[in-house]
């Protein structure tokens, strides 16, 4: 930090202060006891952190002038490669404070406390650091006078921080010839390593090849993960349809066995509509081999005219019985139903009509 100007009215024993254009490097004040030179170093102090040595502990407004009620102070000062800053402060016997900070792009901050802490980060010390230097530095000046001209330069040395600046620069040279011999190792170091880079160079070609193989190699494998889910998907679809094809085959059967056994049972429906009508016949015809059998030898020979016919229908009855017999185990195997036994009762009753018809026409003979 550099300081360019400061301006003060009523501030403890000035009326009016008023340092312009301050040159750069170091400053020195010199004059008589209670001359104002540690006034000026209390000014820089309130300019920037609102109070002073004097004041610390007690009422800042102790450093308003006895002949005014209120103090103003403005400090400008540089900041390298920061710019130029402005803090301007009012303190009044009232107890009313103001402070603003400026800089090159506008105002900062505009309260005590906000300026405070602004003011921290750009000058990078505080209120305690900035009293630590000025006292010290003001015990040392008195030295100067007590220990004289030959051992003045060191104590202002001391006094400034050279001395300070002095030793750290002597300890970076040291740490500089350390850090030259580091690098020629480096330098060294840097050859044999540039020389182990350009062998690896094919290596690196062949491990970007590998790289991009085993990329692929992971774009395929989730290639084949989506491939073989949209597999078994169809794999799944498949047995789905296959057991409905089995069902709709199944379905199919039964349907087919279904209208074949309804086929099977209007032939025996139409079977039993002809044995009953052969039933019926014999019926008739052993009614008309009774009325023989109690006529003449005459009528006997049409009774047994009529019983040949009988037997014939018998023997026609016995075929269509066969085939009944057939289609109705065909038909149990089907289904559960008795119909087939049903069919069958006509015929058995015109049978056992016809065998009773030929006993006793051969009793008559």
């Amino acid at each position: 930090m550099i300081v360019r100007s400061l301006h003060a009215t009523g501030f403890m024993r000035y009326q009016e202060l008023d340092l312009d254009n301050l040159p750069n490097g170091v400053i020195a004040l010199e004059g008589d006891n209670e001359s104002g030179k540690t006034t000026l170093g209390e000014a820089v102090a309130f300019a920037l952190f609102g109070r002073t040595i004097r004041t610390e502990d007690t009422d800042p407004t102790q450093a308003i002038n006895w002949d005014v009620d209120e103090c103003k102070i403005s400090i400008e000062f540089e900041v390298p490669e920061q710019g130029m800053f402005k803090v301007e402060r009012v303190v009044r016997r009232t107890g009313e404070f103001e402070a603003v900070l400026s800089g090159a792009q506008g105002v900062i901050a505009e309260t005590p406390r906000e300026v405070t802490e602004a003011l921290s980060e750009i000058i990078g010390f505080d209120f305690p650091t900035f009293r630590y230097s000025f006292y010290v530095a003001q015990g040392e000046l008195d030295l100067v006078r007590r220990e004289g001209r030959d051992n003045a330069q060191r104590i202002v040395h001391d006094m400034l921080g050279i001395t300070t600046i002095e030793r750290a620069r002597t300890l970076l040279e040291t740490e500089l010839k350390e850090l030259e011999e580091r690098g020629s190792t480096f330098e060294r170091d840097l050859i044999v390593a540039t020389a182990l880079h350009t062998d690896a160079l094919p290596l690196k070609a062949e491990l970007e090849r590998l790289e991009g193989e085993r990329e692929r190699s992971r774009e395929t494998l989730v290639l084949a993960e989506e491939t073989a889910g949209q597999a078994l998907a169809e794999s799944q679809r498949s047995d789905a349809a296959q057991a409905a094809y089995r069902e709709r085959t199944g379905a199919l059967g039964r349907l087919e066995r279904a209208l074949v056994a309804d086929t099977q049972r209007q032939a025996l429906l139409r079977a039993r509509a002809k044995l009953r009508a052969y039933s019926s016949r014999t019926d008739d015809l052993f009614g008309q081999a009774e009325a023989a059998i109690k006529m003449d030898a005459a009528p006997r020979a049409k009774a047994k005219e009529d019983l040949t016919q009988a037997e014939g229908v018998d023997r026609l009855a016995r075929r269509l019985l066969t085939i009944v017999k057939h289609h109705g185990a065909e038909l149990s195997a089907e289904t559960s139903d008795s119909v087939a036994f049903s069919l069958l009762s006509p015929f058995h009753t015109g049978q056992k009509k016809l065998t009773l018809l030929q006993e006793r026409i051969q009793l008559r003979q």
